[in-house]
Parts: C-alpha cells; structure tokens; sequence
C-alpha cells in the first residue's frame, strides 16, 4: 500500500463490542504507508460520508471498515 491511501474503521453496529477497534486501527500503519487511519462509530453519517470524500478529492484512495447495507436495513 502507498501512502495515498486512508483506512476508516466503524466502531458502530455491534462492531466495537465484537472487535478491538483500537488494536485494529494501529495495525495499517505497522504493516503499510498509509496516510491516515480514522476510526468512528458512524461512518455512515453524513457529516462523516463528507469528511471522507474531503479526504479523498485529490485522487486518494480508501479501505473502508463498515458494517453492510443490510445492517441499516434491519
């Protein structure tokens, strides 16, 4: 991985309680360049879908944790 890419990390949906976010959200940065590693309990909130496509307006590039579509959807 190059340093162009951003890892976003949910914590929300039960993924916190099943997960060690924080152990998780430190492991891109010992394996790979990467350039940022943020961690939220909405990824899919607005204001947090447009801190992501901020971060990636330049061309960047994202790995994205998150719960699926049909989570919202239950």
């Amino acid at each position: 991985m190059s340093d162009d890419i951003s890892v976003y990390i949910c914590s929300g949906c039960g993924i916190g309680d099943a997960l060690d976010v924080e152990a998780l959200s430190g492991l891109p940065g010992e394996e790979y360049s990467v350039k940022q590693t943020k961690v939220d309990a909405c990824l899919c909130s607005k204001e947090f879908a447009g801190s992501i496509r901020e971060d990636l307006k330049d061309g960047g590039k994202a790995v994205i944790a998150a719960c699926s579509h049909r989570e919202k959807a239950a």
